[in-house]
C-alpha cells in the first residue's frame, strides 16, 4: 500500500496505519509520548495517543523492499461499523426489480369528469318515449345505472362480439353467437369471486346477451369499448367510470376461459314442471336429464310393452294394478345391478328405462325431431 498510487489508498493507508506517513516506498513511523503542552522536534501536530505501555513503543523505520498486496478487512455487520468514520463506504444493498402492473388504460389522457352531472347517452342519444334513462344519466350518483345502459346500448351494437367468447358451440363461422336467449346456451360468470357465483345468486346461468351486458358492467369490459369508441364527448364518461372503480379498489382483470353448457327444455313435456326446464348434457346434470326423460315417458304407456306388468298387476284394459307397489313389487335381475331393494311397477320402469339404457330405444323409436339427437348425445356421455 506504501507505493501504490491508485486514488484514495493514502486515505485508506493512513486510517489503517496511523503515524505512518506515506512517502512513497519508505515508511516513517513517529510515535510521541504524550506530554502535557509538548511540541515535536519536527514541528508536526502531535499524535494523541492513551497513556500506557503501547504508547512507549518503539517503532523503528523499515525500508519497504516490494510492494504487496493487503486486503481491506470487511466489515461483516452493523454492529463492526464505524458510523463515526466519513471515509467508510457501506457495500450497496441488493436492489430488487420494480414491480411492474399491467397497464390497463393510460389515465394521464382522460379529462377531469364533471361529477353529478346529467347527460344524454352518447350512443343512442336518449331517443324514443320510452327512453328517458338515457336522457338522464348521471356520473355520480347514478354511475351503476349509467354503465347498465350504455353496456346495453354497446351490446345492440355488437361492441362485445370480440371481447366475448360465446363458445364453440354457440358461435357462427363468423364469430358470432347462434342463440342469445339461453333457450339452448347458457353461462355462467367466469370470475369466482363474482356475486353471481357467491351468496344467494350463486350458481345464476346466464343467456349470451344477459353475460355480454354482466361482463361489461360487473368486470368493465365497457371500459374497453369505450376506449375503442371516438365519438365526442366519451373520455369524460369513461375517466368518470374508471375513477369509481379505482375507488373502490377494484383493479381491471383479463376476461377468463367461457365457461358455457347446452341446455334444452324437455321435447316431450315441453318444461311444464321446473324439472323439464334447464336440462344439461354437462356433468352431473346429465344424469338429471336422463332420469327426466325416463320419468316423462311413463305417462306416454310406452314401458306396457317394453315391460309388461304381469297378469296378476293387470287390469281388464291392460292397465296396471298397482303402480306404486303396495302389494306387488318387482326385483332388478340385471347382472351386476346395485340396486337390490324390490320396487313398484313405476320405479321399476323408470330405473329400467334410466339405468340399463332402455331409454335409448324409446328415444331413437320415437318419431318426433330432435328424440334421436338426445339418444346419441347420452350415449357419447355415457
Amino acid at each position: 500500500m506504501a507505493v501504490d498510487g491508485r486514488a484514495g489508498m493514502d486515505t485508506v493507508f493512513a486510517r489503517l496505519y496511523p503515524g505512518v506517513e506515506y512517502k512513497g516506498g519508505k515508511i516513517d513511523v513517529r510515535v510521541k509520548e504524550e506530554r502535557s503542552g509538548g511540541d515535536s522536534n519536527t514541528g508536526s501536530t502531535p499524535v494523541r495517543r492513551k497513556r500506557g505501555p503501547a504508547s512507549r513503543v518503539k517503532v523503528e523505520q523499515r525500508q519497504v523492499s516490494s510492494p504487496r498486496m493487503y486486503s481491506v478487512p470487511v466489515r461483516s455487520s452493523r454492529e463492526d461499523e464505524d458510523v463515526d468514520d466519513p471515509d467508510y463506504v457501506s457495500p450497496p444493498k441488493a436492489l430488487k426489480p420494480p414491480k411492474v402492473e399491467p397497464k390497463t388504460e393510460d389515465s394521464s389522457t382522460l379529462p377531469t369528469p364533471r361529477i353529478d352531472r346529467v347527460h344524454k347517452c352518447l350512443v343512442c342519444g336518449g331517443q324514443g318515449k320510452a327512453n328517458k334513462e338515457g336522457r338522464n344519466l348521471n356520473m355520480g350518483e347514478g354511475m351503476q345505472d349509467l354503465k347498465y345502459h350504455y353496456a346495453v346500448c354497446y351490446y345492440n351494437e355488437g361492441a362485445f362480439m370480440d371481447l366475448v367468447d360465446p363458445g364453440q358451440e354457440n358461435k357462427t363461422i363468423g364469430g358470432e353467437a347462434l342463440e342469445l336467449f339461453g333457450l339452448r346456451f347458457k353461462y355462467k360468470c367466469p370470475f369466482v369471486t363474482c356475486s353471481r357465483n357467491t351468496g344467494r345468486g350463486a350458481g345464476k346461468m346466464m343467456g349470451y346477451k344477459e353475460y355480454s351486458i354482466h361482463c361489461g358492467v360487473a368486470h368493465h369490459l365497457l371500459e374497453k369499448v369505450m376506449a375503442r369508441d371516438k365519438r365526442e364527448g366519451l373520455d369524460e364518461v369513461r375517466a368518470a367510470i374508471i375513477l369509481d372503480r379505482k375507488r373502490e379498489g377494484i383493479s381491471w382483470e383479463e376476461m377468463p376461459e367461457v365457461q358455457v353448457e347446452e341446455v334444452q327444455t324437455c321435447l316431450l313435456c315441453n318444461g311444464e314442471t321446473k324439472e323439464g326446464k334447464n336440462l344439461s348434457f354437462a356433468g352431473e346434470k346429465l344424469l338429471q336429464l336422463r332420469y327426466h326423460y325416463a320419468s316423462c315417458y311413463y305417462e306416454s304407456g310406452v314401458y306396457l310393452a317394453k315391460y309388461p306388468p304381469g297378469e296378476q298387476n293387470m287390469d281388464q284394459e291392460g292397465q296396471p294394478r298397482d303402480v306404486l307397489g303396495r302389494d306387488i313389487k318387482y326385483s332388478c335381475e340385471v347382472t351386476g345391478c346395485t340396486i337390490k331393494r324390490k320396487m313398484g311397477y313405476k320405479e321399476f320402469c323408470i330405473h329400467m328405462s334410466n339405468e340399463h339404457r332402455g331409454l335409448l330405444d324409446i328415444l331413437r323409436e320415437d318419431g318426433r325431431p330432435g328424440l334421436s339427437n338426445i339418444a346419441d348425445r347420452l350415449e357419447e356421455e355415457d
